[in-house]
C-alpha cells in the first residue's frame, strides 16, 4: 500500500531531501575524486548512483506509471551502479578497519531485528492478510478481504460495500469482478453476480470466465437460450478447437469452418500455423477451395519451422492435390 499525499509532509519531504543530497554527493565525488593508478577514487561510486538513478527511473512509477511496484527484474540494469559504488565502499572500508566493523554490526543488529519484528506477518497467509487489513484497511485488496470475510459471517450489507470500495480502488479488476461474482453465487445472489459478470464480460470479451460463470447462473434459471450462448461464447474464448472439432466430427464442416474463423478473429491467432492449417483443411472439406487455398497461404506466411511446413505442404497436397498454378506458396522455397 502506497499512500498519496496531497500536501508536503515528513514521508514525502525526507526522501526528496536525501535523493537531492545523494546525487549532490556524486557530483561533487565525481569532480573530486579524478581517477589514477593507486588512488582510492571516489568517481566510481558517484558514477554507481547516477547509473543506479538513471536506469531505476523508467520502472519507478516516478515520472510515469510503470505497473510494477517491485520485481527483481527491475534491478538487472541498476544493480550495476550499485556494485560499482559498493566496491569504493568495500575498499575505503577496508584501509578503516574499525569503523567498517562497527557499520556492519550496526547494520547486521537493525536488519535483524526488522526481520525479526516482520516475522509473525509472515507466518501464514490468515497472518499476512489480517496485518494487511489492520496496517492498510483504505487499500483495495484489504477492502476485498473484509468483503469475503463479512459475507462468510452473514452480514450482506457490510459485505456489498467493501466489495463495492474494493472495485473502486482496484478499477473493476477482472479476477476482483469474477472472484466477487462468484462468492454471491455461492450465497445465492445470482442477480447481483450476473449485473458484475456482465460488466466484466463487456470490458474483457477475451476472456471466457465471465461468460462461463454467466452460462451457470442462466441455465439455473431455466433461460436455455441464455445459457447456450453463453456456453459455447465461453467454449469459443477458452476451448475454440473443441466446438471445431466437434462439428467437424458430426459433418457440419461450414459451420466447424466459421467456429475456426471466429476464433482466429476474436483471439489474435492469425500467427499460429496450426489454426491456419485446421481452418485450411475444414475449408477443403466444405467445397471451397479458394478459402482453402488463402488459409493454406496464411499458414506459410506465419513464421514456420521446416518441420512445421513439411507438415503444411504435406496436408495442402493431400486435400488440394498438386499446385496448377504459380500463386500456390506450398512449391516455394
Amino acid at each position: 500500500m502506497i499512500p498519496i499525499s496531497l500536501r508536503w509532509n515528513i514521508a514525502n519531504t525526507t526522501p526528496l531531501l536525501l535523493t537531492i543530497a545523494v546525487l549532490m554527493g556524486a557530483l561533487a565525488s565525481w569532480r573530486n575524486g579524478k581517477m589514477r593508478k593507486g588512488r582510492d577514487s571516489a568517481r566510481v561510486a558517484g558514477f554507481g548512483v547516477v547509473w543506479f538513478m538513471l536506469t531505476i527511473s523508467p520502472v519507478a512509477n516516478v515520472f510515469f506509471l510503470a505497473g510494477v511496484l517491485l520485481a527483481e527484474r527491475t534491478l538487472y540494469l541498476p544493480s550495476v551502479g550499485l556494485a560499482a559504488a559498493s566496491g569504493w565502499l568495500v575498499v575505503s572500508l577496508a584501509r578503516r578497519p574499525t569503523g567498517a566493523a562497527v557499520l556492519l554490526a550496526t547494520l547486521l543488529t537493525l536488519g535483524a531485528t526488522r526481520t525479526w519484528l516482520r516475522n509473525r506477518t509472515w507466518r501464514d497467509n490468515p497472518a499476512m492478510l489480517q496485518a494487511m487489513v489492520g496496517d492498510y484497511p483504505q487499500s483495495g485488496r484489504s477492502q476485498w478481504i473484509l468483503g469475503d470475510a463479512f459475507m462468510d459471517l452473514g452480514n450482506t450489507s457490510e459485505a456489498l460495500k467493501s466489495y463495492g470500495l474494493a472495485m473502486d480502488l482496484l478499477d473493476s479488476h477482472y479476477q476482483l469482478v469474477t472472484d466477487i461474482s462468484h462468492t454471491l453465487m455461492r450465497h445465492d445472489m445470482q442477480r447481483a453476480a450476473e449485473g458484475l459478470l456482465r460488466h466484466a464480460w463487456r470490458a474483457e470479451p477475451a476472456f471466457a470466465l465471465a461468460p462461463g460463470l454467466l452460462a451457470r447462473i442462466y441455465s439455473e434459471w431455466g433461460q436455455a437460450d441464455r445459457a447456450e450462448r453463453f456456453s459455447r461464447l465461453a467454449l469459443t474464448i477458452d476451448r475454440p478447437h473443441i466446438i471445431s472439432w466437434a462439428l467437424a466430427a458430426k459433418g457440419q464442416y461450414e459451420a466447424a469452418e466459421a467456429a475456426r474463423a471466429e476464433a482466429i478473429a476474436s483471439q489474435g491467432m492469425d500467427n499460429y500455423w496450426q489454426a491456419w492449417l485446421t481452418l485450411a483443411y475444414l475449408n477443403a472439406n466444405s467445397g471451397d477451395t479458394a478459402s482453402a487455398r488463402n488459409a493454406f497461404d496464411a499458414a506459410v506466411a506465419t513464421n514456420l519451422t521446416e518441420t512445421a511446413r513439411t507438415l503444411v505442404d504435406s496436408v495442402r497436397l493431400s486435400v488440394l492435390g498438386p499446385a496448377k498454378d504459380s500463386t500456390d506458396l506450398s512449391n516455394r522455397p
